[in-house]
């Protein structure tokens, strides 16, 4: 009850939204739809004559019991339009403080020193976006990424060198990832967060030297990574070298919650 009363207020609903919100919230727990002691009547006791009249002005309308369930007794009312502004804002509510990335530009500011675009900071992609040659992957990301289904392609390195934080929801296309780092992956070169539900189509990563490892997830699963819903299309990941290894969801280390696709080739 409290935290409905915070979340309308942090709303700016109107105070009678606010007072009949949570109204009917305690009838609704006392399992009672009656109004209190001293509540008055919603609909006034009027004569035979003033219903009628009343109903010839409005067409198809009817006499409604006093005695019914709170949804009824409050249709139309300002507690119901509070309601349904709450139902909004709380479906809108993940998305409230994300900034928008639908270009380049915005994504190569992520991380470097612009404070509009922090390295904690909390994304969602908007636009499929075509990254060229001289884009550089974001540093230690401890911020959330949400790609919302939407694509970023050319990339020629891993999008973020060491991910603490969410990147989910991304597909990536037409990447081609040649490294000599001991550790290179498509979403990420290291992963100690969470990577899920990406797609990578025609995409190429390769490495190669001693314990050298490469991954469309990630190169190198940390122990607090995890990596979950990894999907390849006409992919390809391979490395080199002694102790070298490769895998879709993760290079080494990898502990998938799921067996993953194996790519078509």
């Amino acid at each position: 009850m409290e935290d409905l009363v915070r979340l309308a207020t942090t709303a700016i609903l109107p105070s009678s939204s606010i007072l009949f919100i949570v109204k009917d919230m305690a009838n609704a727990r006392s399992g009672s739809g009656l109004p209190g002691p001293d509540a008055k009547p919603e609909l006034p006791q009027t004569s035979k004559e003033t219903r009628e009249e009343a109903q010839e002005k409005e067409p198809g309308s009817k006499d409604v019991p006093l005695q019914q369930p709170s949804t009824a007794r409050y249709q139309g009312s300002e507690g119901t339009k509070g309601l349904l502004a709450l139902g909004t804002l709380a479906s809108s509510f993940q998305y409230a403080n994300s900034k928008e990335i639908n270009n380049p530009e915005d994504l190569g500011k992520i991380g470097r020193g612009d404070v509009k675009f922090p390295i904690d900071g909390k994304y969602q992609q908007t636009a499929n976006i075509y990254v060229n040659e001289t884009h550089k992957l974001i540093g230690t990301f401890t911020g959330e990424y949400d790609g919302q289904c939407y694509t970023i392609s050319g990339l020629s390195d891993c999008f973020v060198d060491t991910l603490e934080g969410t990147i989910k929801n991304l597909k990536f296309t037409d990447a081609v990832i040649t490294s000599k780092k001991k550790t290179t992956g498509l979403v990420a070169c290291n992963v100690n967060g969470t990577v899920s539900d990406i797609l990578a189509d025609n995409v190429t990563i390769s490495t190669s030297g001693e314990s050298a490892y490469a991954g469309i997830g990630g190169g190198r699963l940390e122990a607090g990574g995890k990596i979950a819903n990894i999907t390849a299309v006409s992919s390809h990941v391979k490395t080199s070298g002694f102790g070298a290894d490769a895998g879709i969801g993760g290079g080494e280390g990898s502990r998938l919650e799921e067996r993953l696709p194996t790519p078509r080739r």
